[in-house]
């Protein structure tokens, strides 16, 4: 499943100096949420039936974003932001949109708190959206084997109902 692939490689970026958390930002937790990144970026990818493609983009924007800012990925961060470009890239590339309603709920928070992190993600990436082949994130061997537009139906015992 590509979701567990991007899951991977956020996890393998979180900086283990996580004792040392950097200035609270809108993308800070309070608290290391208490699902993992893997299951994170996996519930969205199924809650949203997201394709191959926004998956690829959403880390193109979040490895965007990271640079430019110079923002260190932690626990207290990863969910958020992933969240946020994750929400930029389907609305960039998906031609049937959820409600902010669903992706706030499916992300774990409020509908204001969404509409706030996007805003500030598009600013400080200063609304630049358009990738280069060279910055998006290699596509793992199961990512290349699906289609851009085919998507990873719910493959488990889950139901659509956990979103």
């Amino acid at each position: 499943m590509a979701s567990c692939n991007v899951g991977q490689r956020l996890q393998s970026l979180i900086s283990q100096k996580t004792h040392n958390v950097p200035a609270k930002t809108p993308f800070d937790s309070a608290a290391v949420p208490p699902i993992s990144v893997v299951d994170y970026v996996q519930r969205l990818s199924k809650c949203t039936k997201a394709t191959a493609a926004a998956e690829v983009v959403a880390g193109g924007l979040l490895m965007r974003f990271l640079v430019r800012t110079r923002t260190a990925l932690t626990l207290f961060n990863v969910h958020r932001l992933y969240l946020s470009s994750f929400v930029i890239a389907l609305k960039l590339l998906e031609d049937e949109q959820y409600s902010m309603r669903h992706y706030a709920r499916t992300g774990g928070i409020d509908v204001a708190e969404l509409a706030q992190l996007e805003s500030v993600f598009l600013q400080r990436i200063e609304w630049d959206l358009g990738l280069q082949t060279l910055e998006l994130p290699k596509p793992s061997p199961s990512v290349r084997g699906r289609s851009v537009d085919s998507t990873d139906a719910s493959s488990g015992s889950e139901s659509d109902s956990d979103c």
